[in-house]
């Protein structure tokens, strides 16, 4: 047997064994309709929410016809050309993807799933078609939204919001007017009048949200957002809180910590990233043993718990998402129990300081 089959051979096969028994657990219920079923959170506003979403929610298959114009160098190129070689780019593939590709579902499954915040990421092909891209070209732009509208018209009652930045490679030096024209797209895509107006600020509650539109959408960006999409673009109305360390029991305490610092800020959606990423060495075996980023993710999903009941997560108005990798149902629907929880047990705390301080007024008096 040739090493490159041998290779492939016992890829294939751990995978089957590291792999994740998502199918065989029984799948929550309701998380498509999730807003629009919880009338007790139409009071709540929209910064004390805690959003499910996704970390490079577009990264769930690599597009090996379209190589973006920044892998120009020989050996990129050759990667390309190598992956339609029988068994050799099975292999290339297959390690490539296993720590790129950030989510297994597609923006539809993850909609469906309860996701209502998406992280995307703008870039290119060669001939300057607009991409979700995730270093590699993965998905077109127009093809997920598409995705989203047609889920929109489906499920009215809830609320998405879509926040945009280039890419990394693609941050310096993209074609003038890039994201710009991306963000046209999205205008026209998904429909003007359903993308609540940037007069409305994030401190209206979801209830009155849902009245004015279906989308908020934000470009982190530094360039002065063009007079023709003001009203409807946000610019740099989010703020990322990242962690990613190479051991997955040390993200959840660390991300903990580190929310519990944060100051209130209501007039922007803070949302905190959070994954890990192991060693190179690690990843080099993960060629042959079957480890991959999903198999990271699920560690950490483990711990999800532990995130969502400390201290700085509890309180609203700290951290309005979690974004992650390989999102599952059943962690959409723990952050969806947790904002009925989260709400109650706020609202307690607040009537009881009220109370305190009302007591402490009157033994003044």
């Amino acid at each position: 047997m040739a090493l490159t089959d041998w290779i492939s051979s016992a890829s294939r096969f751990a995978q089957r064994v590291f792999a994740r028994t998502e199918d065989s657990i029984p799948k929550p219920q309701g998380l498509a309709d999730w807003m629009g079923n919880s009338a007790e959170l139409d009071g709540t506003k929209f910064t004390d929410l805690l959003l499910p979403g996704t970390h490079d929610s577009g990264a769930h298959k690599i597009d090996w016809d379209k190589r973006p114009p920044f892998l120009n160098k020989w050996w990129q190129k050759a990667l390309f050309s190598c992956v339609k070689v029988p068994v050799v780019g099975d292999v290339v593939r297959n390690i490539v993807e296993r720590w790129t590709l950030t989510q297994k579902d597609d923006i539809k499954t993850q909609l469906e799933n309860g996701v209502r915040l998406f992280d995307f990421r703008l870039g290119y092909d060669e001939k300057g078609e607009k991409y979700i891209s995730h270093t590699f070209l993965c998905e077109k732009l127009d093809t997920v939204l598409d995705q989203i509208k047609h889920f929109q018209q489906q499920h009215p009652s809830e609320v998405l919001t879509l926040n945009f930045k280039m890419d990394f490679p693609y941050r310096d030096g993209a074609k003038e007017g890039f994201e710009h024209d991306c963000m046209r797209m999205v205008v026209d895509k998904l429909g003007g009048e359903r993308i609540i107006s940037t007069e409305h600020g994030l401190t209206s509650t979801l209830g009155e949200l849902k009245g004015k539109g279906h989308f908020i959408i934000n470009l982190n960006s530094d360039k002065p957002m063009p007079d023709d999409l003001t009203t409807k673009i946000r610019q740099n109305q989010t703020e990322e809180l990242w962690v990613n360390q190479s051991r997955s029991r040390e993200v959840a305490p660390e991300l903990a910590r580190r929310i519990g610092e944060l100051p209130d800020n209501p007039e922007k959606l803070t949302y905190a990233g959070y994954m890990a990423t192991p060693a190179v060495k690690k990843i080099v075996r993960g060629a042959v043993n079957g480890r991959s980023l999903a198999h990271s993710a699920g560690k950490l999903e483990q711990r999800s718990d532990e995130l969502l009941n400390s201290e700085g997560v509890a309180k609203p108005g700290k951290v309005s998402g979690f974004i992650a990798d390989m999102v599952s149902p059943r962690f959409v629907d723990k952050v969806v129990k947790h904002n009925k929880t989260r709400g109650r047990s706020h609202s307690s705390r607040v009537l009881a300081d009220r109370a305190a301080a009302e007591g402490a007024d009157k033994t003044r008096t």
